[in-house]
């Protein structure tokens, strides 16, 4: 999006992403909704990463083998009230973040990936 829209609107260019998020809302490069869906969007996947470092290996974590001690603890650090609750949470909000993603860059899904 920064690189998309940062020709015609400069101050879109941020090094911290929910502050690009909020830049890209101010100057109508996305919907104020949408900002505020990404916004959320990153601010729950940054609260499950905090805890995954303090307590396990975050590339590896298998919610099957979690510890059973840590999955109340993701629950609670993303304000809901269990671990089922959680999954459901994460499913619909990476679902909601994909969709503004592929309406705001559609074809990206077509570009080769980078190895």
């Amino acid at each position: 999006m920064q690189l998309r829209d940062a020709a015609a609107h400069p101050d879109i260019l941020c090094v911290n992403t929910l502050d690009g998020l909020a830049a890209a809302a101010r100057v109508g490069a996305i919907a104020n909704e949408d900002a505020r869906t990404l916004t959320d969007a990153l601010r729950l996947w940054h609260a499950l990463q905090h805890v995954l470092r303090l307590t396990v290996d975050e590339s590896e974590f298998d919610p099957a083998n979690a510890p059973a001690a840590l999955k109340p603890v993701l629950a609670r650090a993303a304000g809901v009230g269990d671990f089922v609750a959680l999954e459901a949470r994460m499913e619909s909000t990476a679902a909601a973040a994909r969709a503004i993603f592929a309406r705001l860059l559609p074809g990206a899904d077509d570009a080769p990936a980078v190895p």
